[in-house]
């Protein structure tokens, strides 16, 4: 029998009351309660504003805890102290420092500061090596073992000159050489004098 859909307003008439709904409740601001209720048989999310489901959170938190792992293998992790823990691994391509408390890199190390260098020798001869840079503002040394500075030296090893009877003279540097006269005045005496010749170094 074909289905019957009234025409006309007079032939509308107001039928039973069907059953109570079971749409979800609206919140004042318009919201949807669910009342802690479960929503079931949902699909799974497309769009970015579609509702997930459980299954698509808990293979995507797999997921995340997986990248997470992958992530600490290759960054800095603190460790139980608080510190940060490379653990083993070289920090690479590290600018030169700009502030006092930034990290410096091995070339800055070795351009600004003394290192220690090695020696392939039995037994390994550990040293530092200066690179032809000048040493400033040493203090007087205190004990037999401390560095000295020039005017220390030049203080302690002071030579005049100008007598001809000196065994060191100074260049044009201002170093101490062998004075030639007393060479030859020596040797003057030894040919002349032989058995009178005396001379120490």
């Amino acid at each position: 029998m074909a289905a019957y859909y009234p025409l006309f307003d007079d032939e509308m008439k107001e039928g039973p009351i069907g059953p109570p709904g079971i749409g979800f409740k609206l919140t004042d601001n318009g919201n949807y309660d669910m009342e802690r209720k479960k929503l079931k048989n949902v699909d799974e999310p497309v769009d970015i504003s579609d509702v997930a489901t459980k299954s698509y959170v808990d293979s995507n938190k797999i997921e995340l805890k997986s990248d997470i792992v992958k992530l600490q293998k290759r960054s800095l992790i603190h460790s139980e102290h608080g510190d940060f823990d490379a653990r083993n691994k070289i920090n690479g391509n590290v600018k030169d420092p700009i502030n006092n408390l930034n990290v410096v890199n091995k070339q800055y190390l070795e351009n600004n500061a003394l290192t220690l260098s090695l020696k392939n020798t039995i037994p390994i001869e550990k040293f530092y090596n200066v690179n032809n840079i000048p040493l400033k503002n040493l203090p007087n040394p205190q004990d037999k073992n401390d560095a000295v500075h020039k005017q220390y030296v030049d203080k302690k090893t002071k030579i005049n000159d100008k007598k001809p009877d000196n065994m060191l003279t100074k260049d044009h540097d201002g170093l101490y050489v062998p004075n030639e006269t007393f060479l030859a005045t020596q040797e003057y005496i030894m040919h002349t004098y032989p058995a009178s010749f005396e001379i120490v170094f």
